[in-house]
């Protein structure tokens, strides 16, 4: 078991390649034949949609959902220092087109001195669906997924299967799914924004990356419990502690660059959690951050 975890638990010096590697040759499973619904060891992985039906060249919502036993986790698209993300592929009819996935904001997850970011209990990740313009009513149509994902506690598992999902054509507005419409509502709730009235900057500090928070209009009044989840491996260092202070215009949050990173990234690119919300409290929690870093002395 040991031999798993030091697989899986690779620090980000080591490329995850290497990681992918390690875990098909010691981990490798064959996947089952593909159906609407998996066990696979402590994960149940199953393939569901938005709404009850669809329309020919319309668009709409599908999930990998997993549902975890408790204590296990799967990995956000950035596993942090242990892990491997979950990996879609889809197997769509002709004339069928895909997004890519849409990741809720993960959390994190400490363990053997290492902090990971994934997922507990469930998670859906969120794809949208382009139909064909021509579809024949009198037929279902099949959408498939292969899903591959790595889930951990005490030990560290390979998970795959194969995943298929028959929907109605119909030309009438697709209604929801009343079995899965409150499940797609949490999930898309925690989809990050691409916009909000917060301006985003982010400046070399040296070891540190300053994340200035710059309060505009309509923005909330108090940020509390910040966290920032870095899109990419080895830009902060991830064990450590993420405290934002006030300033005359907003909230500065100082990063930990990565003991692996001997040059000053280019840019800034991942997801600003708030506790309360970025316009209010009960409002979105989580915003999409993709700026510069700027050279010191920029503010």
């Amino acid at each position: 078991m040991s031999t798993m975890r030091a697989a899986i638990g690779l620090r980000h010096g080591v490329a995850l390649a290497a990681a992918a590697i390690a875990v098909t040759a010691w981990l490798g499973a064959i996947a089952p034949p593909a159906s609407a619904i998996s066990q696979q060891t402590h994960v149940q992985a199953e393939l569901i949609a938005e709404k009850a039906s669809i329309l020919p060249a319309r668009a709409f919502w599908v999930a990998v959902r997993l549902k975890m036993d408790r204590g296990w986790h799967t990995y956000w698209r950035n596993p942090g220092d242990a892990g491997l993300p979950t990996k879609i592929e889809w197997r769509l009819p002709d004339g069928f087109s895909s997004s890519s996935v849409q990741w809720p904001y993960p959390q994190r997850i400490e363990a053997l001195r290492q902090v990971s970011y994934g997922y507990e209990d469930e998670v859906l990740l969120l794809t949208e669906i382009t139909a064909a313009g021509a579809l024949p009513a009198s037929k279902p149509i099949t959408i498939g997924a292969h899903v591959d994902w790595v889930e951990c506690k005490d030990v560290c598992l390979k998970g795959a299967t194969d995943l298929q999902l028959s929907l109605p054509v119909s030309p009438e507005p697709p209604r929801s799914n009343p079995q899965w419409q409150d499940s797609f509502e949490r999930a898309m709730a925690r989809v990050p924004l691409p916009s909000s009235p917060w301006k985003i900057r982010a400046v070399d500090h040296d070891r540190t990356i300053g994340l200035q928070m710059i309060r505009g209009g309509g923005a909330g009044g108090t940020l509390t419990g910040v966290m920032f989840f870095p899109e990419e491996p080895a830009v902060i260092d991830h064990t450590a502690s993420q405290a934002a202070m006030p300033t005359a215009g907003g909230y500065l949050l100082e990063l930990m660059r990565s003991s692996y990173s001997e040059q000053v990234p280019k840019s800034l690119r991942g997801v600003l959690v708030c506790r309360e919300g970025w316009v209010g409290p009960g409002s979105a929690r989580a915003l999409r951050v993709d700026v510069p870093i700027e050279p010191r002395g920029s503010f």
